[in-house]
């Protein structure tokens, strides 16, 4: 087993070493209100001791819900200290899936942010037996004085726990579980996915190792904290480093923090940097005829001296390349944001290639990471020195991966689940004949670059028993200016049709490219020139696939996919039962058709 620092040593280190550099930064207005290491310490210390007043026992899961912020962390890291199981819920579940979390975890505790999510708390009261106490951020109406607590109040309750704390925090073990994250059930179930305080460390030393990270890091937490990507980019980066941590309540507002936070790290999930991109699409093709040349052409230039580099392995330096910088780049980085960014990463779902080189086109090269809640958020990635577009590179150390005849990835390693909590037939599935099943398809190229061709549960067989990968051929659709989102049809059917939503982006572009005037995405999935620009657009797709692999037909969505509507997780990956449930009668019209 590889040695590693635990991360409540780590963040206990710099709270000693730098004790009055920033670490957390909540947006107040026009202003920052800052957390410096020594104060975040103390608060943790704060919450494992008043959990302890109220009789927490080692190895008790406590739940958190709400939004990215400062007491989540405290709360998270309070609750490993007084050796319990940080067990975070997202903050759009229901009321009920809510319950099915905090009954399946035994949770006596749980610190819920707001009304919202108290009020969620109320409508399942009578179905939770074993909640004691709801620990509140902020203030609620209604709220019964004998069930809750206000986060501030809870505080102070640890005084003169000092003794049972320390005693608790000696008997942590590195191998004790400190995380639960419960899967988002797109197949089925939640499931809990244990992670331990070794685990944690180890996935960010050694993401440290590889990218070679010296700098402070400087990042914006806007993804769910309770989903592992997070948890890597927000905390493990940050404890690695001795950075500093900007707190966005909300992934849509993470655009207006990008300029004011200039981070020095990025993570996005595959739609957040398609959505950057599709912004940008609009506003090139939206310019005046000599910016729109001018912009074309430095992105074009410096995409061709990224690939020149990618093949030959030297430093382009040409006058070209510094103009187009110098013109157009560094503007748009600028603008973005995105200027002082010197790692970017892209995970949580299955990344386009288009989009990879569309960023590499303004200076930035994303890196792509490939893991999974089981494995703590890593398996592999790529890296400056090996970054080859379309696969997700090589594994981390310490990691062995293999391919099983059907072609499913299977994994060993220092940081892989011990298993699903409460559920040993599920956990004894995930680690069949002694590897973990990741349930992705993939394969080896001759670089051993690991690259994923798709989920296994998302195979589609048709009618006419041809197994067709659609992530792929829905990624092809995605690329078509205008489409945000798409979805293949066709298990047990004759042939295969897509789903395709419009993308509200672009609707200035579609205005100029089609030639029409809508203001809404409704109107441009009503209008017949979208449709018929759709369908050539498609008939390009089904010249580049095989025969049993072509769209028969299609149909135009209102609406775009979401987490509200529940078509999407909360990372934004689609939820491929859920969508051939909603959308079943359309799916059967365009079958009729």
């Amino acid at each position: 087993m590889i040695e590693v620092t635990m991360p409540l040593d780590k963040l206990r280190g710099w709270a000693e070493k730098t004790p009055d550099n920033f670490a957390l930064h909540t947006r107040n207005g026009d202003g920052w209100e800052s957390v410096k290491w020594n104060e975040y310490q103390r608060n943790i210390e704060s919450v494992a001791k008043a959990l302890l007043f109220f009789g927490m026992q080692k190895g008790e899961c406590v739940v958190i819900i709400g939004n990215n912020r400062v007491e989540w962390l405290y709360a998270q890291f309070g609750i490993m200290a007084a050796g319990g199981i940080a067990t975070p819920s997202y903050q759009t579940n229901t009321a009920e899936q809510l319950a099915y979390l905090i009954n399946h975890s035994k949770a006596r505790f749980i610190f819920a942010e707001n009304q919202s999510q108290y009020d969620k708390l109320v409508a399942s009261r009578n179905e939770l037996p074993a909640l004691e106490k709801v620990i509140l951020f902020d203030e609620v109406k209604d709220a019964d004085p004998d069930w809750t607590i206000s986060f501030s109040e809870f505080l102070k309750l640890g005084k003169g726990y000092e003794a049972e704390f320390q005693e608790r925090l000696k008997s942590i073990k590195k191998d004790d579980t400190a995380f639960v994250i419960y899967t988002s059930g797109t197949t089925g179930v939640p499931k809990a996915v244990m992670s331990t305080h070794y685990h944690l460390s180890y996935v960010g030393e050694t993401l440290m190792k590889r990218f070679e990270m010296k700098e402070r890091s400087r990042s914006i937490s806007y993804l769910p904290l309770s989903h592992i990507a997070e948890q890597i980019a927000t905390n493990n980066l940050q404890l690695e480093t001795g950075g500093e941590v900007y707190l966005c309540p909300d992934a849509l507002l993470m655009k207006d923090y990008l300029p004011l936070v200039k981070p020095n790290v990025l993570l996005g999930v595959p739609r957040v940097w398609e959505k950057v991109e599709s912004a940008l699409k609009g506003i090139i093709e939206g310019s005046s005829g000599f910016k729109k040349k001018l912009l074309k052409w430095g992105l074009k230039t410096e995409l061709a001296a990224f690939d020149e580099e990618q093949r030959t392995g030297m430093v382009v330096d040409s006058i070209a390349r510094k103009l187009a910088n110098k013109l157009v780049v560094s503007k748009i980085k600028s603008k973005l944001g995105m200027d002082k960014i010197m790692f970017a990463f892209i995970g949580a779902a299955p990344s386009n290639l288009d989009n990879l080189r569309f960023f590499a086109s303004l200076g930035i090269q994303i890196n792509e990471v490939y893991g999974m809640t089981e494995t703590t958020g890593i398996l592999a990635t790529t890296s400056p020195s090996n970054r080859k577009f379309g696969t997700v590179g090589r594994p981390l150390e310490g990691v062995e991966l293999k391919i099983a005849e059907d072609g499913e990835i299977l994994a060993r390693g220092p940081a892989l689940t011990k298993g699903y909590m409460h559920m040993p037939e599920a956990t004894n599935e995930l680690w069949e004949g002694g590897w973990l099943h990741t349930g992705d398809v993939g394969e080896f190229d001759s670089d051993g670059n690991l690259k994923i061709t798709d989920r296994k549960k998302d195979l589609i067989i048709t009618a006419g028993a041809k197994n067709v990968a659609p992530q792929p051929i829905e990624a092809m659709i995605k690329r078509i200016n205008g489409i945000s989102q798409a979805v293949l049809v066709g298990d047990k059917r004759p042939y295969l049709i897509a789903l395709v939503t419009v993308d509200s982006l672009a609707l200035q572009a579609m205005n100029l490219t089609l030639g029409i005037r809508v203001t809404s995405s409704v109107e441009l999935a009503a209008s017949e020139e979208f449709r018929n620009y759709v369908s050539v657009q498609i008939e390009g797709v089904n010249s580049k696939v095989a025969k049993f692999e072509k769209i028969g037909r299609f149909k135009v969505l209102e609406r775009d996919f979401a987490v509200e509507t529940g078509e999407l997780t909360p990372t934004m990956k689609m939820k491929r039962k859920v969508v051939n449930e909603m959308y079943a009668k359309e799916i059967e019209e365009v079958y009729a058709s």
